[in-house]
């Protein structure tokens, strides 16, 4: 599993907001291409906060079933 994190702020110049990728590699040995269906968990919390647990729980969740997953952290 591979992970990391991206300043919407310093990437883009935007007031604020992060966005967290939670993704498997590639399971096989070989050269080709592996292409996985993705998603983009946006958790709630009315732009007064992020709810921790709409977050990562969701998007490990997709990640098991074969998404690449991307949590988008707004505030």
């Amino acid at each position: 599993m591979k992970t990391a994190i991206i300043s919407l702020k310093n990437e883009y110049g935007l007031k604020g907001g992060v966005l967290k990728v939670i993704a498997m590699d590639c399971p096989w040995d070989n050269n080709e291409p592996w292409k996985r269906p993705a998603v983009i968990v946006v958790p709630g919390g009315a732009y007064c906060f992020v709810s921790k647990r709409e977050g990562e729980p969701v998007a490990t969740e997709f990640l098991a079933k074969g998404f690449q997953t991307f949590i988008l952290d707004y505030a």
